[in-house]
């Protein structure tokens, strides 16, 4: 029976300070949807996938390869020997090519100058190494050594585990065309106790080279030295050396000692009957605690941190400051320095949680009865799930910007739902005195992968610019770092779009607090600017409100946030009341595209709604009164600005210069002609200035104070009760 299929763990540098190599690159805050799905049947008819692993193959465990250019990946045809390798293109699921290989392939899950190791063996799990080209599947090296069982590569060099003897493995460290040229090691497997044989891992860290199967053996990385005389199942631990399972037997029964050494060589401490949790998902950190399976010590000194109390309850993993584990056989979340148990889910922990992948966040985990279920690291809460058809080998594994499931049928490719992962498990720090602090009531907030809910609040207007009032509530649990140098927000009604600009919160990073449990203020209030040419609407045609300069928002608008630029500033900050955003208000730093993109047609949408926004105030207070026309314009017209500049009038152009003369006037309003008797045209957009003159006169004479060109500013009655003769005067 298969008791444990085993892989390879990496151990390198991630892409940035923020993620650790094996996590998820973007996060999933929200259920994801298909991106694509590849079908066995589709690459060889009649086939299933198997993963390119040949002792994962034998099993029928599915699984890729991220090569990063392609996916690689393998097919079988019922109990046939020969395996198809294929090379899967991440944009769309489509296959660049197969390749036939007479046996099975181990293959690297990694490239190196544009191409993969694999092992090529006949049945016999050990064999030759193949360099395939990404481009088209040709072999481009050959290593004829017969003798290497796996292949991997990290940061372009080259590693293989071999058998020359019994009782010794073989260690090489080299480039593709000489596979031992920095060092070939052979190390004795000189462990008391064997395992089954079906799984394998080989680990690559910072410090070490190991590999265990039936035995064990690990080496120092730079030189090939033997380590940890004795020891099986060898980890580096980021920023503190490594730990290992001393196994011996005694009265027949096999006894597991942890045995933990630091950096500098030097054993530290070992604990009988225990063996290390897996650093899954950790950060280079010195004073982690090193985690058993059952309780957690201090990594200077080996005094007892924590222990479970739990005789049926065990630790598997980390991930970051939280370690997962099993609580009486549903999975369960740790707090690495505490203990505490932060959360114990509703299924059962899989596998370990090797069916799990991670964006840092949350736990998504493939259960038993095939659902996805998106659990948050730091609460327990489930987020999403999502129903799969139960299907034979189902795996699910990181892959390009999200993650794929694999079964021997299909191959499908989920994107993410949110922003860049950030280091992952980050836990509130505070006063742990209480259950109630350990459910998470502290003052830190951590960056959230998906971008905050903002409401609009208030609409006001200052020279030149639409200021818009939100309330901000953070789409995460541990609240939010508003960090990046481009934000766009953008805000829309039923009527079109009202403003649209794109913000920079990387000079003051902006605090938004936790969203749990933690404390009654779950929201802040921060004003934003919409300069000229950044917003399309003013307040009077938003608000519950008949005021023009300022009033309270509707509850028909909507706003969209999506982060476009770089984030900046700290992953993890403490919040207090002082923390709250400052009352100055932040500017756009450039306009955005409104919603749907088209400006045209946003204008037009906009000289609609402030037309019929305006038309009380036209009636009750301006018309059968004599006023001061500043403007009238249709689409398409050629004609000079009030400055005196050509213009061809399109609605956006129109729109542009009532919002700039209605900043710049009193209480100046818009109107259609063909909405009014005294206009003889239609199609035209009338701008007033809401003052009121006893004689045409007087109206002319308000245009001659202000200067304003004689053609663009004139007296005019606005009536429904007469016709259009006697109710224009131009000025002389």
């Amino acid at each position: 029976m298969l008791a444990a299929v085993g892989g390879v763990l990496i151990f390198g540098s991630g892409e940035n300070d923020r993620r650790v190599d094996g996590q998820l690159r973007y996060t999933f805050p929200t259920q994801p949807v298909a991106g694509w799905t590849l079908y066995a049947q589709d690459v060889i008819p009649g086939s299933d996938f198997v993963a390119p692993d040949s002792l994962m193959s034998s099993y029928r465990t599915t699984g890729i390869n991220d090569l990063g250019e392609v996916w690689l990946t393998a097919v079988r045809s019922g109990n046939e020997r020969q395996t198809h390798l294929a090379a899967v293109e991440p944009e769309d699921g489509s296959v660049r090519w197969t390749v036939p290989i007479d046996g099975e392939a181990t293959c690297a899950t990694q490239a190196v100058d544009g191409m993969v190791p694999c092992v090529l063996s006949h049945g016999t799990g050990r064999g030759d190494v193949a360099f395939f080209r990404l481009s088209d599947g040709s072999i481009e090296i050959t290593h004829e050594v017969g003798n290497v069982s796996m292949v991997e590569v990290v940061d372009g060099t080259v590693y293989t585990i071999g058998s020359p003897g019994p009782s010794d493995e073989s260690l090489t460290k080299g480039t593709p065309r000489n596979l031992s040229e920095t060092w070939q090691a052979f190390a004795e497997d000189n462990t008391e106790c064997t395992s089954s044989g079906d799984g394998r891992d080989f680990r690559i860290g910072p410090d070490i080279v190991a590999f265990d199967q039936v035995g064990g053996v690990a080496v120092e990385q730079d030189t090939g030295a033997q380590i940890g005389a004795g020891l099986r199942n060898v980890t580096s631990l980021p920023g503190q050396g490594y730990v290992g399972t001393e196994c011996t037997i005694g009265d027949g029964l096999f006894e597991s000692t942890m045995v933990y050494t630091n950096s500098s060589g030097t054993e530290v401490f070992r604990v009988r009957e225990e063996f290390a949790a897996d650093p899954w998902l950790a950060l280079p950190d010195p004073a982690r605690p090193i985690v058993s399976n059952k309780g957690a010590y201090d990594p200077e000194t080996g005094a007892t941190l924590w222990k479970l109390d739990d005789e049926e309850s065990f630790l598997r993993s980390i991930i970051g400051e939280v370690v997962l584990g099993s609580d009486d056989g549903a999975a369960a979340g740790y707090d690495i320095m505490t203990g505490a148990q932060l959360w114990r889910a509703p299924f059962e922990n899989v596998g370990g949680f090797r069916r799990s992948v991670s964006d840092g966040e949350r736990l998504l985990v493939l259960t038993e009865d095939q659902d996805i279920v998106s659990v948050h690291l730091a609460t327990g809460d489930v987020e999403w799930s999502t129903q799969r058809i139960s299907e034979k080998g189902i795996g699910i594994q990181p892959a390009g910007d999200g993650f794929v499931t694999t079964s021997q049928t299909s191959l499908t490719y989920y994107p993410p739902t949110g922003d860049v992962a950030g280091p992952p498990g980050l836990l509130a720090r505070g006063d742990r005195s209480s259950d109630a602090a350990v459910q998470g009531e502290t003052g830190f907030v951590t960056k959230c992968g998906s971008a905050p809910q903002m409401r609009p609040v208030s609409y006001r207007t200052t020279s030149g610019s639409l200021v818009v009032s939100m309330e901000m509530t953070a789409t995460c649990p541990g609240g939010d770092i508003l960090s990046t140098d481009a934000m766009r927000i953008s805000v829309s009604d039923t009527g079109g779009s009202i403003a649209s600009g794109v913000f920079d919160f990387s000079a003051q990073p902006m605090l938004l607090p936790r969203n749990d449990s933690s404390g009654p203020s779950r929201s802040v209030t921060r004003e934003f600017e919409f300069q000229s040419s950044s917003f399309w609407r003013l307040p009077n045609s938003l608000g519950t409100e008949s005021g023009s300069a300022a009033v309270s928002a509707a509850g028909n608008q909507l706003v969209e946030c999506e982060n476009i630029g770089t984030d900046n500033g700290p992953d993890r900050v403490e919040y207090s009341d002082t923390s709250a955003p400052a009352t100055t208000t932040l500017v756009a730093v450039r306009a955005a595209e409104p919603v749907g993109g088209n400006v045209e047609t946003t204008s037009l949408d906009a000289l609609v709604a402030q037309a019929d926004a305006d038309r009380p105030y036209v009636t009750s207070d301006l018309a059968n009164r004599w006023v001061a026309q500043i403007s009238a314009k249709r689409i398409g017209l050629d004609a000079v600005d009030i400055d005196g500049t050509p213009v061809h009038w399109t609605a956006e152009e129109i729109l542009r210069q009532h919002l700039e003369l209605r900043l710049k006037y009193p209480e100046v309003r818009l109107a259609r002609s063909e909405e009014w008797r005294t206009f003889d045209l239609d199609g035209w957009w009338i701008t007033f200035a809401g003052v009121t003159f006893d004689s045409a006169d007087a109206a002319n004479a308000w245009c001659d104070a202000r200067n304003i060109a004689k053609d663009q500013c004139f007296a005019k009655l606005v009536s429904n009760d007469r016709g259009s003769e006697g109710t224009t005067r131009y000025r002389r």
